[in-house]
């Protein structure tokens, strides 16, 4: 087919789809706007438009459900013209905008400020659609407030390294993959996760994956730094980097924190969860790292036998 009658059914896949998400939305008894921006391959601002209702199947029980009803183009991300743009989606949808009841944004200034962000512009218009920050994006802010603290700032920064050097370079992934054949073969990380900068969610796996395998990455960093590769002194850099006890003691405790917030983060963005379980949820890792804060010594002495078994098992060195 040719890309024009692709692209043809696709619009009419997405047609039909469409159709049948906003009659289930047309017999909810209430919704909820969800909005978040974000830039497509081409470079081209789009915000993604999602509704929350409940759906209410014949003789059957409730669902809790979040529709995608579209990307929509940006070239203003000024305030009124988002509000405009996200007005004239539902409208072409057809939706009941007397029966919007919140909405969901990040906390950008034009989102959310309340002199003239796109909720206050909405609320104009609905005052019932209340706005509710991203509860997931909250934790996210508290998070990277976390990672300026120069000692877990570096850390991050080498693993992030190490992790491009095993993926950037087929040499050296591939001096990676014989080591794990070899001394952990029955591991099933294979491949280390790159750190992203905003889901923490990511962040999490990634920490676990490179301390799962971080045996053979200390051995693989010191076979390549022995080549002749143009990367071999980035190798030993990383090498001496990772033996360093700020950097052990410092992924020992991203480790810690985000087992607890990890959980959190995904009960989070769950689409079944409900206020009043998050707020509980929040509060008792709220409580929790309050404890850790509480008994500071003996979380450090536990965190610091980690690190310590670290260094003495692949470094042969004490901290």
């Amino acid at each position: 087919m040719s890309p024009i009658i692709q692209n043809e059914v696709i619009q009419t896949c997405s047609d039909i789809v469409t159709e049948k998400v906003i009659d289930r939305i047309s017999n909810a008894e209430c919704f909820s706007l969800l909005g978040d921006e974000t830039m497509d391959v081409s470079g081209t601002e789009q915000l993604s438009l999602c509704i929350r209702y409940f759906d209410i199947p014949d003789l059957q029980a409730p669902v809790l459900r979040e529709d995608f009803v579209g990307f929509i183009p940006i070239t203003d991300q000024s305030s009124e013209n988002l509000a405009n743009v996200i007005l004239q989606r539902c409208d072409e949808l057809n939706l009941d905008m007397t029966k919007c009841v919140g909405q969901g944004y990040d906390g950008a200034a034009n989102m959310a400020g309340h002199l003239s962000g796109v909720q206050t512009r909405i609320r104009e218009n609905y005052p019932k659609a209340r706005y509710i920050h991203c509860a997931s994006h909250r934790l996210n802010l508290t998070l990277s407030n976390v990672m300026s603290v120069p000692a877990i700032r570096n850390c991050l920064g080498v693993v992030s390294q190490v992790v491009n050097l095993f993926r950037n370079h087929s040499n050296a992934n591939k001096i990676f993959q014989e080591t794990i054949q070899e001394h952990a073969p029955d591991s099933k990380k294979k491949r280390l996760l790159r750190l992203c900068d905003t889901r923490f969610i990511e962040r999490h796996d990634s920490i676990i994956v490179f301390l799962e395998l971080f045996e053979c990455i200390v051995m693989a960093l010191e076979e390549i730094a022995q080549r002749t590769w143009t990367i071999s002194s980035t190798a030993s850099t990383l090498h001496s980097a990772s033996q360093k006890s700020e950097f052990l003691v410092s992924i020992v405790v991203c480790e810690k924190l985000f087992s607890l917030t990890l959980p959190l983060s995904i009960f989070l963005q769950n689409k079944s969860s409900d206020l009043v379980s998050a707020v509980k949820y929040a509060n008792e890792v709220l409580s929790s790292l309050r404890q850790m804060r509480e008994t500071a010594n003996d979380t450090f002495t536990e965190i610091f036998q980690v690190a310590s078994k670290f260094s003495a098992n692949l470094f042969d060195t004490e901290l």
